[in-house]
């Protein structure tokens, strides 16, 4: 126990001086063969590749979440500082560290198929610790509010009386041989699409793996008593056996892993990419050793460290010469651990990376890139965009912008040398690790030799070290870009690269020889001016010929190119008078004696005269204002509706013929000139008679006088008339009413009743109109089965819609629930 407690404390020391792999500048370095480890399908540009056999290639990457390097200068430098450290922390931080040698590794390409296996010895760290580790080292567990300085600490990092949490404390190290073997395949006619894969076989070597932990301090505000309380597990795998020895076995831990990755070229200029790296377990099956405790408790009195590092704080207790004892047998007794010696199985931390990149120029890309992976289930991702120049094969330089590990100041930069055949490499994805907030640092560094490199891409005779256009056949003469068009120009100079052309018009045709190509001269067949794309202007008035309508013609913008002699504003080809000015109404003619007829139309142009005599006066004898010609009583003066001629008045009612109705029966105006009737004889004329039909007497407006008792029976029957609630059916009590009403109805055979229902507003108005339907044809039935012809009874209903009463009070609505009755004649 003892000694593989005191091996994994080496472990972590050791694995503090090495430095994680995250290979941000590495993954555009698409040139260099060690981009394949950040990416499958990536294939070197040479076709022999070979590395790490002497001076090999290193990886080297420290990177800590919570404690940037000014951090530590915090934590001594007063209670400020030791807050403002603390306050850069989360409740639980971070520190990542991974070492990889590459002791062997080359490469080899044939045709569109590159193998490379490899051997490395690989390690990873992560050490997980929470915040108030270092707030009970720094500001310790005894400081009371009351003590001279407390205030100045926030009351979360006062630890009196409070549980310090070190749940999450952790450490994971993993130290493992890889043997793989990468196999990437270009795809499609043009190779836009790589494959690759790199399966592995992995030997641990190291592993430490914590499963869970959960422990705190807990201090008591009175008697500053410890309470140290929790669980944990942990795993171990380490070359020696229980009695101390060394024995190792590197082929008891054996695991596997696999590197995918995928490359597309969308076009000439973008490329995306992906990859899923370090996919893979390793089973620990040399010497394992688990420990775990569960639900543990200890309890000692006494001891308080009340942050006198700082200065803070006024108690102090010395621990005791029995307080070591004391703690290791309470911790002996409560955490002394439960072993097991089964196998246990670990997975390697899994990277992903997704980026795109667009070349913009010839050698010069941008690109972004995504890298992830996750630590103990939390997600940590990074992003990165990158300028990447490579001049031939001799030069690359790389530099980027990354953001991760809660870090922004991440500058990577990285550069590469050929000096056939050695290939010279170095990068960083943080050049600013210096600067005190620096979280993160990594560098790598390698030298490879590289044969084959004279490759032909296009396949046009000249190496791609020599050709300025290496993926595109090409001409000596060019430095292999190609002349698609047998022009003498090199496309890439060639504004029309399909097409022959002169140098003048940077090999463009121009078939009219006006300096402007045909694919931006409109009229390619006639030569023209600049101003005008190409189009010619004959008469040199600004306006191109194939929108002038005047063409031989200067003229003016307005009139499409056609002059205007008279500035009348109508042009000559449309003006009758073009050297004289008029009116566009006179179609540029004047009128001279302003007879609303133009000269060129007007036989008198000098005395004003009708347009129907072609401008020339009409003779008028009796002065009437009609013309002789159209006047048919030349001799006296009349109307010009009547042609000239005096209106009639046949039957002297004072109406004149053209507006009398009965022009040989005299009859007032207001009735057009014809007497009223009086259809009746009852001596009320026919406008003034409401009964015009029926004789009646004056007193009733010509209508039959109803008697006073018969008018009585009419009211009773009104008043009487009682209907079920909500219902058609007539109540008994209404009866003898009606039977009045309907014999005197018989009695009087030029009497007609109208009948009228009406509700109130309560309900539906539909059902209203209903209602006030049913009741009226109610009352009208009864009425008939009492002898009164149907033809002289007028039903109407009209539900809710004529009140007349308030239907917001009963009094009212009482009113409005009613059938009228009342006796018309035709």
């Amino acid at each position: 126990m003892k000694k593989a407690l005191i091996l994994s404390i080496g472990v972590i020391a050791l694995s503090l001086s090495s430095f994680a792999q995250r290979d941000l500048t590495l993954y555009n370095a698409r040139y260099l063969q060690q981009s394949s480890f950040t990416n499958a399908s990536f294939m070197p540009e040479c076709k022999v590749n070979v590395g790490g056999i002497v001076f090999g290639s290193t990886y080297l990457y420290y990177g800590n979440n919570g404690l940037p390097r000014k951090s530590f200068v915090d934590f001594v430098s007063g209670t400020d500082g030791v807050v403002t450290a603390l306050d850069r922390m989360k409740p639980l931080n971070y520190m990542n560290l991974d070492f990889r040698k590459d002791i062997i590794h080359f490469g080899f390409r044939v045709k569109r198929n590159y193998f490379s296996p490899n051997i490395s010895l690989r390690s990873q760290t992560t050490v997980s610790y929470p915040r108030d580790i270092a707030t009970l080292i720094f500001l310790g567990n005894g400081i009371d509010p009351s003590d001279p300085g407390a205030s100045d600490i926030p009351a979360e990092y006062m630890l009196l009386g409070n549980r310090a949490s070190f749940d999450g404390l952790a450490v994971d190290h993993s130290t493992w041989t890889e043997i793989g073997f990468q196999y990437a395949r270009t795809f499609l006619p043009d190779e836009q699409l790589t494959i690759g894969i790199r399966p592995k076989l992995l030997m641990g070597l190291v592993n430490i793996y914590t499963k869970e932990t959960t422990l705190g301090l807990t201090t008591d505000a009175q008697s500053f008593a410890w309470t140290l309380d929790g669980s944990y597990q942990y795993s171990t795998s380490l070359p020696f056996d229980t009695s101390g020895e060394f024995n190792f076995k590197p082929f008891d831990n054996l695991g596997w892993g696999v590197d995918l990755g995928a490359t597309y070229n969308i076009n000439d200029k973008l490329q995306v990419s992906a990859s899923a790296n370090d996919i893979g377990r390793i089973k620990w099956k040399n010497n394992p050793q688990t420990y775990s405790a569960s639900n543990g408790v200890v309890d000692y009195r006494g001891a308080v460290l009340d942050g006198s590092i700082l200065s803070v704080g006024t108690r102090f207790d010395s621990l005791g010469a029995d307080f070591a004892s004391q703690m290791v047998d309470s911790l002996n007794s409560q955490f002394g651990p439960d072993t097991s010696d089964a196998d246990y199985s670990t997975w390697l931390t899994t990277r992903y990376n997704i980026g795109a990149n667009y070349q913009f120029a010839d050698r010069h890309n941008v690109g972004v890139l995504l890298n992830a992976h996750t630590i103990k289930r939390k997600l940590r991702a990074a992003f990165n965009v990158s300028y990447n120049f490579r001049v031939r094969k001799w030069f690359g330089f790389h530099a980027n912008y990354s953001i991760y590990n809660r870090s922004y100041t991440n500058l990577g930069l990285g550069l590469s040398f050929n000096i056939w055949p050695w290939q010279f490499y170095a990068m960083t994805d943080n050049a600013l690790f210096f600067l005190p907030g620096s979280r993160n640092t990594m560098i790598r560094g390698g030298i490879n030799w590289t044969f084959g490199c004279k490759n032909d891409k296009d396949k046009d005779g000249i190496a791609d070290n020599k050709d300025d256009c290496p993926k595109v056949p090409g001409l000596a003469q060019f430095n292999g870009c190609p002349d698609t068009d047998g022009d003498g120009i090199m496309d890439q100079n060639d504004s029309c690269v399909t097409i022959k052309g002169p140098a003048a018009t940077n090999g463009c045709p121009d078939a009219d020889g006006d300096g402007i190509i045909d694919s931006e001269d409109d009229c390619p067949d006639t030569p023209g001016i600049v101003e005008f794309k190409g189009c010619p202007d004959s008469d040199n008035d600004g306006i191109m010929d194939k929108l002038d309508s005047c063409a031989q013609d200067s003229g003016l913008v307005e009139f499409n190119g056609c002059p205007d002699t008279d500035a009348d504003g109508i042009m000559d080809k449309e003006d009758a008078c073009p050297d004289k000015f008029g009116p566009i109404e006179n179609e540029g003619c004047p009128d001279t004696d302003g007879d609303g007829l133009p000269d060129h139309k007007d036989n008198c142009p000098e005395v004003a005269g009708p347009k129907d005599n072609n401008g020339c006066p009409y003779g008028d004898k009796d002065g009437d204002g009609v013309p002789d010609k159209d006047d048919a009583c030349v001799d006296v003066k009349g109307p010009v509706e009547n042609k000239g001629c005096p209106y009639a008045d046949l039957d002297g009612d004072g109406v004149l013929d053209k507006d009398d109705a009965c022009i040989d029966v005299p009859g007032p105006p207001e009735n057009n000139g014809c007497p009223f009737s009086d259809i009746d004889g009852d001596g009320v004329l026919d406008k003034d008679d409401r009964c015009p039909q029926t004789p009646g007497v004056a007193s009733n407006q010509g209508c039959p006088e109803i008697k006073a008792e018969e008018k009585e029976v009419l009211d009773q029957a009104f008043a009487n008339l009682e209907f079920e609630t909500g219902k058609e059916k007539i109540k008994a009590s209404s009866y003898e009413s009606l039977d009045k009403l309907a014999a005197l109805l018989v009695e009087k055979e030029d009497w007609k009743l109208q009948i009228s229902g009406h509700t109130d507003n309560v309900g539906n108005d539909a059902a209203n109109m209903t209602l006030s339907e049913k009741r009226s044809k109610a009352v009208a039935s009864y009425i008939e089965s009492k002898g009164v012809p149907k033809s002289r009874m007028i039903v109407q209903w009209y539900g809710e819609t004529k009140p007349i009463a308030d239907n917001a009070t009963a009094e009212g609505r009482a009113l409005n629930r009613r059938v009228e009755m009342e006796v018309i004649f035709d």
